[in-house]
């Protein structure tokens, strides 16, 4: 995702910003990143777990934060004045698919000879913030808002914004897509079909490992439905931002090793306990943090294994 977003997006910039691209093109250049993103490049058909609307789709209303290439197109065209008055009908009707007014965006000062938009700052006009009004306006999605937390690697924060969905390759959904699977049960407990909630909330040792880590938070026990309880009961808990983000990231890393122990008992034969389990991810998250802590700030051993939400 970050090859996509720093590299195959910003390609076609300088063209986007001085053209009204063809949406066949506009198109192409998205396949393009759509099947790098799922395959890598490697030209194999792949799964493709989470459908490009919503990886497109701006992160505080549950998307991925791609953007949209069509929506950067306009933006671009708006930043360049007398483009965009060259160009007012194309662009007139993108924004209109969209309920934007091109009046919204450039609208005449008083005098009525000079103009005047909202999406300048400082005497420049920001198109970053342009796009965002764009791609708002065409991603409805009601998923609320997902952290993507700077604390963990951003493969297991993308791993938990599919969990949340339930995208990832548990054996119901490799099932939906014609995949066989050796057994649809689960790969942890064994006892009931496979399910994104069941392998990370409700499984008897994914219960076990949440609750050990909760206690080891100095968190009472609690059950969990499915991931997106317990991303809600993170966000929720406390009244300070810096406990609050310690915890969610715990949580994550939680998750993500919930994940990977099943992973490892399907495809390595390796079983661990619980109790294992919550020592890799006290390791773990330890050095997320520890790498990730800004110049001066100090994290300690001892402490963190001792009360991890004490130490901010």
């Amino acid at each position: 995702m970050t090859l996509v977003k720093s590299v195959l997006r910003n390609l076609p910039t300088f063209y986007l910003s001085l053209f009204a691209a063809p949406i066949g093109v506009i198109e192409d250049l998205e396949k393009i990143q759509r099947h790098f993103l799922w395959s890598g490049g490697s030209g194999r058909a792949t799964v493709h777990w989470v459908t490009w609307d919503r990886m497109k789709a701006p992160k505080d209303v549950g998307g991925a934060g791609l953007g949209s290439l069509r929506n950067l197109n306009l933006a671009l065209l708006a930043k360049w004045w007398w483009a965009f008055k060259s160009r007012i009908d194309k662009v007139k009707s993108g924004l209109w698919k969209l309920n934007i007014e091109a009046k919204d965006i450039l609208y005449p000062d008083e005098d009525g000879i000079t103009w005047r938009s909202d999406f300048v700052v400082n005497g420049i006009f920001n198109v970053a913030k342009l796009r965002c009004r764009l791609d708002r306006a065409s991603h409805q999605i009601s998923d609320g808002e997902f952290w993507w937390l700077n604390s963990a690697p951003k493969k297991v924060v993308s791993f938990i914004w599919r969990a949340k969905q339930g995208r990832i390759p548990s054996a119901e959904e490799l099932q939906k897509r014609n995949i066989q699977v050796p057994s649809p049960m689960c790969g942890l407990c064994s006892n009931i079909v496979e399910t994104s909630n069941h392998i990370l909330t409700s499984c008897p040792f994914a219960e076990d490992t949440i609750n050990k880590v909760l206690f080891w938070c100095g968190i009472p026990a609690k059950q969990f439905s499915g991931v997106t309880d317990v991303l809600d009961f993170a966000r929720n808990w406390g009244h300070c931002p810096k406990k609050k983000e310690i915890l969610t990231c715990i949580l994550y890393g939680t998750l993500w090793s919930l994940w990977k122990e099943r992973n490892d008992r399907i495809f390595k034969g390796m079983n661990s306990t619980p109790a294992k389990t919550v020592d890799c991810i006290k390791s773990m998250d330890f050095s997320w943090r520890k790498f990730r802590m800004r110049r001066g700030d100090v994290i300690v051993w001892e402490k963190w294994c001792m009360s991890p939400i004490s130490c901010i």
